[in-house]
Order: C-alpha cells, then structure tokens, then sequence
C-alpha cells in the first residue's frame, strides 16, 4: 500500500470549501479502507503526518516572526525623519539682533571705476 496518498478530487476551477470537503471525504474512505487492511499502514501514516504538522508550527511560528520584524521596519520607514539643518547655517544663537542697512553710509564720497583705454566711449 503506498504510503502518500494522491487526490484526483481536483479540479482545476474549484477551490476554497467544496474542494476541501470532497479531500476529506475521500481521506476517510481511504482511511477506513487502510484500517480494515492494514491498521500499522494507518498508525505510520498517523505519525507521518504528526511529524509534518510540528514541522508546519515551527516554520509557522518562524514566518510570523518574521512578518512581526517586517511590520516594525516598516513603520520604522515610514516615520517622518527629522529636518537637518544645512551645513551652513549659522546656529540661532550667534545670528546678529539687529542688523545694518544696505547700501554705503550717508555722506559717503562716491567712487567709481576708471573706463578702459582700449574700448571707444559710447
């Protein structure tokens, strides 16, 4: 008797409840069959499949650890960063209270630059 099972209860557009009812259903028969048959075939296949779920719960408990360390990298991401200052600007505390006027002070001689030679005047 093989020890794996193979379900032709498949079918390619059902799935979700239906398709789970006809697998269990078909489990059961085999089961009974394999009980009249063979009771040590069931208790092998009983432990198998005991082994399998333990497995399950491990890697199970493993993804949602993972998922949970996801989730906190994510919020983690998507808080706001802090705003840097630039690298050039002058700290709060040394900026001037007040500050002068533009322009040369009143009174002021004026001054200006000498035309070249080489250009003709305009």
């Amino acid at each position: 008797m093989p020890a794996t099972v193979e379900f032709d209860a498949y079918q390619p557009n059902s799935s979700g409840p239906a398709l789970q009812e006809r697998v269990v259903e078909r489990v059961v028969k085999l089961a009974e069959k394999w009980l009249v048959e063979s009771p040590t075939q069931v208790v092998k296949v009983v432990e198998q499949q005991a082994r399998q779920l333990l497995a399950q719960r491990e890697e199970i408990a493993r993804y949602q650890e993972q998922v949970a360390q996801l989730q906190q990298e994510v919020q983690r991401l998507q808080e706001p960063l802090p705003r840097s200052a630039a690298p050039f600007a002058i700290a709060q505390e040394k900026r001037q209270k007040t500050r002068k006027r533009p322009g040369r002070a009143a009174g002021h001689p004026g001054q200006w630059r000498t035309p070249p030679r080489c250009c003709p005047q305009r």
